[in-house]
């Protein structure tokens, strides 16, 4: 089935008799409605490259909608399933199609084009921490990684302690003397799998091999990296300053888009690419519009990047 418009969409989500969660107070549903109106004026003007891009965030955006209603959450009504996922297997097949690639080759797509690999400044890092030739530099597990996670309540950030919930404070992992992010910031990374992480950073020192960007994922590739200003789960700001990766401004605003489809308020956001100086949320990503040049932040050394400029 052909990608639906919004109009249609509104109309397949649309429940009866509905008392709470109603459809208007649904961020994400709200986000979808965006996108799906960009997705056809795009292709209404045989736009492709910009179609494709706006198919993978409507992809990052159903799967966030579908994997809250599965968690039961009280901010997305689960009754709207069917629609929600009718749109995502639609857009996964629209994806495919345009791409020119089976639908099992998709996940392959997103980590080539999404993906950021640490440049040589990183490895070089890594590798010459601390005193002693053997010292390398941290690199986490994924039961640690999975501890440095950030769940998102109504646009809130919040992190799992003791099994608990609790609102994030990025100034808690802003200290220090070897600490190499900015004051009341924490450092993040954005993983391919869609999911926000932030931890304390240190330089290495004597046995220490110190804590950076490449810990996260154990030098992996990664969307985006960089530094982050919460107070009180409240996102103040976020950057792409990040000198093991390097991360585009393409990248930073991927990170952009997937704080606004958990809910994040972007007009109360600060945003800094080291490519293009300071923005607010929204007019990042109004300045991100059609008339930006994508192709630089994209990795051009795979098949399926190149399909991009075609």
């Amino acid at each position: 089935m052909p990608v639906p418009t919004t109009l249609e969409f509104q109309n397949d989500s649309d429940l009866k008799l509905v008392v709470m969660h109603k459809r208007v107070n649904d961020v994400i549903l709200q986000r979808i409605d965006d996108l799906l109106d960009q997705y056809h004026a795009y292709k209404s003007h045989q736009a492709k490259r910009h179609q494709i891009l706006t198919l993978a965030f409507l992809y990052f955006s159903t799967e966030v909608w579908l994997k809250k209603s599965e968690q039961l959450r009280t901010d997305v009504n689960s009754r709207r399933k069917p629609a929600v996922e009718r749109l995502y297997r639609d857009v996964v097949s629209e994806l495919s199609q345009l791409l020119g690639i089976e639908i099992n080759m998709l996940p392959m797509w997103f980590e080539d084009v999404f993906g950021t690999g640490m440049v040589a400044h990183g490895f070089e890092v890594d590798m010459t921490q601390g005193m002693f030739p053997q010292i390398r530099a941290e690199y986490f597990t994924r039961e640690q990684l999975e501890k440095c996670r950030l769940y998102f309540l109504s646009g809130a950030a919040y992190v799992k302690r003791a099994g608990m919930l609790k609102r994030f404070n990025s100034s808690l992992y802003s200290h220090g003397f070897n600490q190499p992010i900015s004051e009341n910031f924490s450092g993040y990374v954005l993983g391919r799998n869609g999911q926000f992480y932030c931890h304390e950073h240190r330089v290495g020192s004597g046995s220490d091999g110190g804590f950076f960007h490449s810990g996260y994922f154990a030098g992996e590739p990664i969307i985006c990296a960089g530094e982050i200003h919460v107070v009180n789960g409240e996102i103040r700001e976020i950057n792409n300053n990040s000198g093991h990766y390097r991360p585009s401004t393409t990248s930073l605003y991927t990170a952009v888009r997937l704080l606004e489809a958990r809910g994040v308020n972007l007009n109360h956001v600060r945003v800094q690419s080291w490519e293009a100086g300071w923005h607010s949320g929204r007019t990042f990503l109004d300045a991100f519009g059609p008339k930006y040049n994508l192709a630089p932040g994209m990795p051009a050394n795979h098949a399926f990047s190149s399909r991009l400029n075609q």
